[in-house]
């Protein structure tokens, strides 16, 4: 890391000092919101894990045909929680792990 790179807690501090110890307009402090926000979802954190329910149907032919009800453990955007993709689903062939939520463009990072 350089000597230049600060962390996202340190902008965040200095963003909000500076908001609070100058007396600024209401545009202003918007903007500096706006700027805290961006900060957040530009640097990636890591997906969250949920089960969720997965109603498989079976067809049996002739036979009467049946409903499996399963849970699903599936990788969730920790800002919006949109649901990115399962994290094992029976062996398919699974995507490239997304960089970015396909819903509120936070930034991903994939887990390890």
């Amino acid at each position: 890391m350089s000597r230049n790179t600060m962390s996202r807690k340190a902008v965040i501090h200095k963003l909000l000092e500076i908001k609070q110890s100058l007396g600024l307009p209401l545009s202003k402090q918007k903007a500096i919101d706006k700027l805290i926000t961006d900060v957040n979802y530009r640097i990636a954190d890591d997906c969250l894990k949920k089960e969720f329910p997965l109603a498989t149907f079976i067809n049996h032919g002739g036979a009467p045909h049946e409903i499996k009800n399963e849970m699903v453990e599936m990788y969730v955007c920790p800002a919006c929680g949109n649901t990115i993709r399962a994290v094992v689903f029976n062996g398919l062939l699974q995507r490239p792990f997304p960089k970015y939520c396909s819903e509120c463009g936070k930034a991903l990072k994939a887990p390890s």
